[in-house]
């Protein structure tokens, strides 16, 4: 039995996929998708998307906009990281807390002043 075992553990090893695939009888990958390849990799503008029925989006805070543009989160996560050195986790508690107290925005960290109320 113990020979056998071994003697059958190359083809069992071997049995596996090679990690080659075989396109279907008949079908293409562009049958497949309804797109070429070359369409794939050099995409245009989708005739779907927002951009095409006119959508422009709003300017983020680096290129003009206000960080009140998309609500009071965003405003504090700006504030935030315009604020707080990186790995400083106090700080963001701290200037969490105050941007919020400061606009009266009724957001916290879940510290503290969470569980005090």
């Amino acid at each position: 039995f113990f020979i056998a075992s071994i003697m059958a553990m190359p083809t069992l090893l071997s049995a596996g996929p090679t990690g080659k695939t075989k396109p279907r009888p008949g079908k293409s990958k562009e049958d497949l998708t309804g797109q070429s390849l070359d369409s794939l990799l050099h995409p245009g503008d989708d005739p779907r998307g927002p951009h095409a029925a006119g959508f422009e989006p709003r300017p983020g805070p680096e290129a003009g906009g206000s960080i009140w543009d998309f609500g009071k989160v965003h405003a504090a996560l700006h504030h935030i990281l315009g604020s707080v050195q990186e790995g400083d986790t106090t700080a963001v508690h701290d200037t969490l807390h105050a941007f919020s107290t400061k606009h009266q925005l009724g957001l916290h960290s879940g510290g503290q002043e969470a569980h005090s109320k």
